[in-house]
């Protein structure tokens, strides 16, 4: 009996199939190996992916959430800005219009609230008023303001004779408030009550000098107190200034010889008769203003006389109103409201009024204009004009080689000798040599375009208040 070992006899054919069988069995090993390492650095990159992703959406949110925040208070600050201004204006019209004050130098406003159930009418014509003086069910913030009047004795020039009008806005926010203050300083308002509220004082880049022929004065603007013997008691200007007189008596009158009185101001008003005419003496009133309103009567002259051995003319009184437009101060030309038509007289002018000619066609788009009011009667020579009364006119700002021309209302100017010369009156020859008369001077200016009549259903012809000319800087506390 053949006995064989329990070693299994493994041949060279056997021996090869054993090694590929390792072979193969090593290959799956490494390969689930391998792959059981890539998922592992694959759950890592995406955890890395989602943490970052967490981080940034954090971030993001974080700053969200501030933006949001910050965005609500910016909401709330402007709401609170808005309702300060939209007060603001409101009390600066209602000052416009009415005299809130009366003698006082201060007023405080009671609180006024905000009613925000309140709804806007859908009626045009119906007046929206959500503001009340007691607290509403639902507030929307409050209103607390005082106007205070800074008079010529303050310290700071600037605001001397000026209105400050202060008006702080409360919003609710959660339990507090937020808060936001806004003043409004007023351009100079002066009451002429006692006639000394402004100085006379002189300054020498910007007031009159006067030019005078035989026996008479008229105002030309200058660097200088006097020429040829005339004086003049000019007022410092006021450039944006309001100036009223209501003096005390009731008319402003100029009768000492040769005075010569000259103001500046953005708008000049006469509540009170004006009397210019000064008998035998030579006075004139010199007027720097974008507006000019006179609401009681005016009285101008200008007397001459034939001197019959020297065969000339001679003033022997004067009154005569000076109108000029401040620096920095006019209507555009484009902005005139002109009546319509042409003057009685155009058809004497045909050269200057050609058929079809109207006043429109004399305003100069690219010129300057002041506004002057007669809203009473217009005496020249004790004799009522009608060509001024109850009448506006725009007067142009007229500069020849760099010299402001005053627009002389009832001046009778001296045309004989060429030093004296108005240059915006041409020569006139009539019977007696080179003396226009006063209806001839008023159809020169209107001629010329240098004196326009005022469309008289414009506002410009309307009531003007004084208030309604002061302007206001803003600004926030």
């Amino acid at each position: 009996m053949k006995i064989f070992p329990l070693t299994k006899v493994i041949t060279n054919k056997g021996m090869r199939s054993f090694k590929a069988e390792n072979n193969a069995r090593a290959f799956v090993f490494i390969n689930r190996l391998h792959f059981s390492n890539s998922k592992g650095a694959a759950m890592l990159f995406v955890l890395g992916i989602l943490f970052l992703a967490v981080f940034v959406a954090g971030i993001l949110l974080q700053n969200s959430t501030n933006y949001h925040a910050l965005s609500k208070q910016f909401d709330v600050h402007s709401q609170t800005r808005y309702l300060a201004r939209s007060a603001l204006d409101a009390i600066i019209e209602d000052w416009r219009n009415n005299d809130l004050m009366g003698t006082n130098t201060s007023v405080s406003f009671d609180k006024v609230y905000l009613d925000s159930s309140s709804i806007p009418p859908t009626d045009p014509n119906t007046t929206w008023k959500p503001f009340s003086f007691s607290l509403p069910a639902k507030n929307g913030g409050r209103i607390e303001a005082k106007i205070d009047y800074n008079s010529s004795s303050d310290p700071d020039p600037n605001l001397k004779n000026t209105y400050t009008i202060t008006v702080t806005a409360y919003k609710p926010v959660g339990n507090t408030e937020s808060k936001y203050t806004l003043k409004a300083n007023s351009s100079k308002y002066i009451n002429m009550i006692n006639g000394n509220e402004i100085p006379t004082s002189i300054d020498p880049n910007r007031w009159f000098t006067i030019q005078s022929s035989p026996s008479r004065a008229y105002f030309v603007r200058g660097n200088s107190q006097s020429a040829n013997g005339k004086t003049v008691y000019p007022h410092p200007e006021l450039p944006g200034a309001t100036v009223v007189f209501n003096p005390d008596p009731n008319t402003i009158e100029l009768k000492s010889d040769e005075d010569c009185i000259g103001y500046g101001a953005k708008a000049i008003f006469f509540n009170k008769t004006v009397d210019l005419d000064s008998g035998f003496t030579q006075n004139a009133l010199g007027l720097v203003a974008e507006t000019v309103v006179f609401n009681q009567d005016l009285y101008l002259r200008d007397d001459i006389l034939y001197e019959v051995l020297t065969g000339t003319w001679i003033h022997v009184s004067t009154g005569i109103l000076a109108l000029f437009v401040p620096d920095g101060y006019g209507i555009p030309g484009q902005n005139l409201d002109v009546a319509s038509g042409r003057p009685s007289w155009a058809s004497s002018y045909p050269s200057l009024w050609p058929t079809g000619t109207t006043y429109a066609d004399k305003v100069d788009p690219n010129g300057t204009y002041g506004l002057v009011q007669f809203r009473g009667n217009v005496y020249i020579d004790s004799s009522l004009s009608n060509n001024h009364s109850n009448r506006s006119f725009y007067f142009k700002k007229n500069v020849i080689n760099g010299q402001q021309q005053p627009l002389n209302i009832s001046s009778l100017l001296n045309q004989n000798s060429q030093p004296n010369r108005d240059p915006s009156i041409p020569n006139f020859n009539w019977i007696f040599p080179n003396y226009p008369t006063h209806q001839q001077v008023f159809e020169h200016y209107i001629n010329q375009g240098l004196l326009i009549p005022v469309n008289p259903a414009s506002p410009d012809a309307g009531i003007i208040l004084p208030r309604s000319t002061v302007e206001f800087n803003i600004k926030d506390n």
